[in-house]
């Protein structure tokens, strides 16, 4: 499971400006988060996507990840925060190829794993809702 995640990782993301590829690193990295835990493999792969993508930022993208990672953390409320979370994401986004891909991630990001919580269950329908 975790090896589809990376492959599609690996895959060129479309055409993204720099408000959608924010948004797909916001969307990602909560959805990484919302088991608690940064696994340094799926921290990797975030960094390996963020590099792919368009970035004019101020400053670095590996400093968006950081603060995005923070944005997450403060975010943590998964009952309450998750859904206006995500669609805050998503309503950045102004490619809907953008928002197709950056669902496709969530979805691989949570089911990488191999294993569905009850919260990961519940945010695959809130990916699929805002993002879909």
């Amino acid at each position: 499971m975790l090896s589809d995640l990376f492959s599609f990782l690996h895959n060129n993301p479309p055409y993204m400006g720099q408000e959608d590829s924010e948004a797909l690193i916001d969307a990602v990295v909560y959805t990484m988060m919302v088991d608690k835990v940064i696994d340094p493999d799926e921290m990797e792969k975030v960094e390996d996507l963020s590099d792919k993508l368009y970035w004019k930022g101020e400053g670095s993208v590996e400093d968006y990840v950081g603060q995005s990672i923070t944005r997450a953390l403060e975010n943590k409320n998964f009952n309450n925060q998750a859904e206006p979370y995500l669609q805050e994401c998503a309503e950045r986004m102004n490619n809907p190829e953008a928002r197709k891909y950056t669902r496709k991630a969530c979805l691989k990001m949570v089911n990488a794993d191999g294993e569905q919580t009850r919260t990961e269950s519940a945010l695959t329908e809130i990916v699929d809702k805002v993002f879909g």
